[in-house]
């Protein structure tokens, strides 16, 4: 598992980590959420991210769309994606692999329209488990 965790995270330019971020890889993190927003749960087979409505409330997004792409190889892209009302304050993405490097692409939509975004990375942990901590 290491090597093809080694090779996503050259894919991604995420190469140049110290051993300590890259050991924070195998725990699952490899960059943080945007302040407000965080992981309630990040098991082997799905994901919930949470975020603070209220604190949030300036960014006039009315729907937040959590994307899940992994790249098996250069030329493929596999992705899961849900889209929730930003009042609901979280969304569960199911149907991932266990033990899996992620580019989760965050976006605030308005009217169906992205108005903002972000992009991180997480790593699914082995299956049956759930990471052990979670990054705010």
């Amino acid at each position: 598992m290491e090597d093809i965790l080694e090779q996503d995270a050259n894919r991604f330019g995420l190469q140049s980590r110290t051993k300590e971020e890259m050991a924070d890889m195998q725990t699952g993190f490899v960059t943080e959420l945007p302040k407000h927003f965080r992981w309630n749960r990040v098991g082997s087979r799905s994901v919930e991210m949470g975020w603070d409505v209220g604190a949030l409330s300036t960014l006039e997004a009315d729907e937040i769309k959590l994307r899940a792409n992994h790249y098996p190889d250069s030329n493929t892209v596999t992705y899961k994606y849900g889209t929730v009302p930003f009042s609901y304050g979280k969304l569960t993405l199911d149907g991932l692999n266990a033990s899996t490097l992620y580019e989760m692409d965050i976006k605030g939509l308005k009217n169906n329209q992205p108005i903002w975004n972000h992009t991180t990375y997480l790593i699914t942990p082995a299956k049956g488990k759930i990471a052990d901590a979670i990054i705010t």
